[in-house]
C-alpha cells in the first residue's frame, strides 16, 4: 500500500517511523494502557522494534499531533476475510496523556472517512469492552452505531492458575452509507 498520511484540523494521521520509538514508549510504557487492551507495559528497546514492525505494517497508523510533532497514539485498520464484503476494523490506543481532548474521535473519523472514501469499504466494525465508557462513546460519537454484546468472548489476561479471565464485547459498526 502506499504511504498515506490524512491530515485533520489538529492531527496527522500517518505511517510509522523510525524516529517514533520515543513516543510510541512514553504511552506503551504506561499501565493504564493496559486496563482494556491486551499485552503490559514495554520497556524502550521494545518500543523501538515494535516501531519498526508497525512501520511495514499497512495496518497501523501513528497519530501525531501537529503543534508538538508527537505521536500521542495509534489506530488498526485491517481489511477483514473475505476481502469481497468489503469490511474493516478499527482500533485505536491513545496516550493517557493525551485523552479527553477528542484527539482519538479526530484521528478516528479521519481514518474511517478515508476507509469509506479512497479504500472503497462498505462497512467498519470495531470492538470494545462494555466497561470502557471512553471507547464505546468515542465510537458513538463518530457514528457507529451499537450492534450487540459477545459474551464472553476474548481474554487478554489469565488468572493465578493460568486460566483465561473471559471479558465480553461490544460490537460496534458503520456503514458507507451512514
Amino acid at each position: 500500500m502506499k504511504r498515506v498520511s490524512i491530515r485533520t484540523q489538529r492531527l496527522i494521521v500517518r505511517r510509522f517511523s523510525p524516529d517514533d520509538g520515543q513516543d510510541i514508549y512514553e504511552y506503551l510504557s504506561d499501565p493504564k494502557v493496559y486496563e482494556y487492551e491486551p499485552g503490559e507495559p514495554i520497556n524502550l528497546k521494545q518500543a523501538f522494534n515494535l516501531t519498526k514492525d508497525m512501520e511495514h505494517n499497512d495496518h497501523f497508523w501513528a497519530v501525531e499531533l501537529i503543534a508538538e510533532h508527537k505521536v500521542i497514539g495509534q489506530l488498526y485498520f485491517s481489511q477483514q476475510e473475505p476481502k469481497d464484503l468489503l469490511t474493516w476494523e478499527l482500533g485505536y490506543i491513545m496516550s493517557p496523556n493525551f485523552q479527553k481532548k477528542g484527539y482519538g474521535s479526530e484521528a478516528a473519523l479521519a481514518l474511517v472517512e478515508y476507509g469509506f472514501s479512497a479504500l472503497g469499504a462498505h462497512r467498519v466494525q470495531a470492538h470494545c469492552n462494555p466497561n470502557n465508557l471512553a471507547s464505546w462513546k468515542l465510537l458513538e460519537k463518530i457514528g457507529f452505531q451499537r450492534e450487540g454484546l459477545l459474551r464472553k468472548n476474548i481474554y487478554f489476561k489469565k488468572d493465578d492458575l493460568g486460566q483465561p479471565i473471559w471479558i465480553d464485547s461490544y460490537v460496534y459498526a458503520r456503514l458507507a452509507e451512514e
